[in-house]
């Protein structure tokens, strides 16, 4: 790999990181010279693992190029894990397989649901090379902090909506690679149909370590009550920060959805989580697992 006008100088740990307290509030954290470095991970679905990825992207362009998971590519690291990294490698010039050499530096340093993240990157050309097309948006961006379940988050604006429609937005874990391929519930659902739809959900906590939801459960040609609850937060190939865990309950015996009715109206939602409530009500709990991720710290 060509290193010519790069410099590879090592960077020095510091033992003060500078941490966001949720998604808002920022402190100072002094970290022991003799503890353990906490996992820091890169929160993009377009890098190649969550920690000293070989390779990344932007999330978004640069240019026409909706992913470009490699624009990075062939990256050795020197330094991870200190309020900055650093490393070198290749970045796309975005002419067939061409590529400049570059430095990068991560940064911006973030509390994400507990599991720190860079938030934050920048790219430098080393003097004399090819500038790849679309550079003034490509050398620099940024991963914020965003926290999936199957690539859903109530915080999405159309998410938002749908639930204010009583749309049936979330159906549970999905499958590595799979937008749709439901993970294993253990044990199955009730019968009636392949998918579970979660539907008119009003979330709390969501991008904490766990979130919960009261909401109506769909399946088929019947419909529930529901709680749920979901955790276990990871970094997971092409989701980035998300939770693998989810446990939902069923309440009472469910009804059958009325003929044409698409969307959970709001009276509708009110008089079937009223069993919530009742004394001695049935309960059923239903588990999900998502495997092959990177468990956060």
């Amino acid at each position: 790999m060509t290193r010519t006008g790069i410099n590879a100088g090592r960077a020095t740990f510091v033992a003060t990181l500078a941490l966001a307290g949720g998604a808002a509030s920022q402190s100072a954290l002094t970290v022991p010279a003799s503890a353990a470095a906490p996992s820091v991970f890169l929160n993009t679905q377009y890098a190649s693992q969550a920690e000293r990825p070989e390779a990344f992207g932007p999330d978004e362009g640069p240019g026409p190029y909706i992913e470009a998971r490699t624009y990075a590519r062939a990256i050795h690291w020197i330094s991870w894990g200190g309020p900055e990294a650093t490393g070198v490698g290749q970045v796309m010039l975005l002419t067939g397989t061409a590529t400049s050499p570059v430095t990068i530096t991560l940064g911006g340093l973030t509390n994400c649901g507990g599991q720190l993240i860079y938030t934050t990157y920048a790219m430098a050309l080393a003097p004399g090379v090819p500038k790849p097309r679309y550079w003034a948006q490509g050398q620099a961006g940024r991963f914020p902090c965003h926290i999936t379940a199957a690539y859903f988050s109530p915080h999405d604006r159309g998410e938002q909506a749908a639930a204010v429609r009583g749309d049936c937005t979330f159906s549970g874990l999905v499958k590595l690679g799979s937008y749709a391929e439901p993970v294993s519930w253990m044990p199955p659902p009730p019968r009636g149909g392949r998918y579970v739809g979660l539907c008119r959900m009003a979330w709390r906590s969501w991008g904490g370590p766990t979130a919960s939801v009261i909401g109506i459960m769909r399946n088929g040609f019947r419909q529930w009550a529901a709680t749920a609850e979901v955790g276990e937060l990871a970094w997971c190939p092409d989701q980035a920060l998300a939770y693998t865990a989810l446990t939902m309950t069923l309440y009472g015996r469910g009804e059958r959805i009325p003929p044409r009715r698409g969307s959970v109206t709001k009276q509708e939602a009110q008089r079937l989580l009223r069993a919530i409530r009742k004394p001695g009500v049935a309960k059923r709990v239903y588990r999900q697992r998502l495997a092959g991720c990177t468990p956060a710290s």
